[in-house]
């Protein structure tokens, strides 16, 4: 059978999802789930470039991962490694351009560039700084960094600056993520593991400044974690759910438990109020708008979600939209 790490190649004739057959396909095996029976591969660059328009489309219109695809064992067999890791990153680069032409969005391009850095680190030498770390514990803070630099933050990776990585760090990481604080006793390492492997990759040009204040903060990073005034709402039911020992796994008992959370609350308060309505209701995050501050700053044509910070905070206000 096939293990984690093995270099394979798509069986001709086998069916993607999409109906379109998966034509000299191939890659490397990267999970194993032997109860389904079914195999991840991470493709390779003939895969990449191979992939059709209607398939790009059709993998972003349902919110799923480009650089990968699961397989049954029947539809696999092994083969020899076809490209190297640089090679997959110029395929990704051109991957990125074409899904550009296809007026993909923002967002998608940005997770497909996540998915590929993760996987890229994966297999380099940076990672064996943290290979004694959980496995799950790795991927949260790859996964959450990365996420978080880009959606609460708003910056781009040659816009990461030292404000950025601490506010993720210290605040959005560990106010929002469900997991007990021993969980966050190596986020920083691994955070600086791979700003070491962006630095070294060329993706970043500050990585040693960004690794100085991770290295400034890192102790603190579980302390925050452990600390209830920093949750926010969602983390805290979360949190409340795990101690009451509701499998977090299963939707359906999440699900569950927050019913009976709303009918506890419900029973507490006996007349309604309507919250107040949102004055920002009906722009969308990524809607250009114009905005003047306190001092008489303008900010021309620049995203919501870039000034959403300061608009609810009062400290500007919209100009033009």
């Amino acid at each position: 059978m096939f293990k984690r790490g093995d270099f394979v190649r798509v069986k001709p004739g086998t069916v993607l999802d999409t109906g379109e057959i998966a034509e000299n396909w191939g890659g490397e095996i990267f999970h194993v789930d032997e109860e389904e029976g079914l195999y991840g591969m991470g493709l390779d660059a003939p895969t990449i470039d191979s992939l059709s328009d209607a398939y790009l489309i059709h993998v972003r219109e349902r919110g799923e991962e480009v650089m990968e695809y699961y397989f049954k064992a029947e539809d696999l067999e092994h083969a020899p490694r076809r490209s190297t890791d640089q090679e997959i990153m110029a395929a990704i680069d051109r991957l990125v351009d074409r899904e550009r032409k296809l007026e993909l969005t923002e967002e998608s391009l940005w997770e497909a560039k996540q998915e590929a850095w993760k996987a890229a680190f994966r297999k380099s030498p940076f990672f064996e700084e943290v290979a004694n770390v959980e496995d799950h514990n790795v991927d949260m803070a790859l996964r959450t960094f990365l996420d978080y630099m880009h959606n609460y933050e708003y910056v781009l990776p040659e816009e990461w600056a030292p404000e950025h990585v601490k506010a993720v760090c210290l605040a959005w990481a560990p106010g929002k993520i469900t997991a007990p604080p021993e969980d966050f006793r190596d986020y920083g390492r691994v955070v600086i593991a791979l700003l070491r492997f962006l630095g070294d990759a060329g993706h970043i040009n500050n990585a040693a400044k960004l690794i100085k204040t991770v290295e400034q903060i890192k102790d603190r990073i579980p302390v925050e974690a452990a600390k209830e005034s920093n949750w926010g709402p969602a983390k805290t039911m979360m949190m409340q759910a795990m101690r009451d020992g509701v499998d977090l796994s299963s939707e359906e008992a999440i699900g569950a438990f927050f019913r009976q959370k709303q009918m506890e609350a419900l029973a507490e308060q006996p007349s309604y109020s309507a919250p107040p309505e949102d004055p920002f209701r009906g722009i969308g995050r990524n809607q250009k708008i114009t905005v003047r501050y306190a001092d008489g700053e303008v900010r021309a044509d620049i995203k919501f979600k870039k000034v959403e910070k300061d608009l609810r905070a009062g400290n500007c206000e919209i100009v033009l939209n």
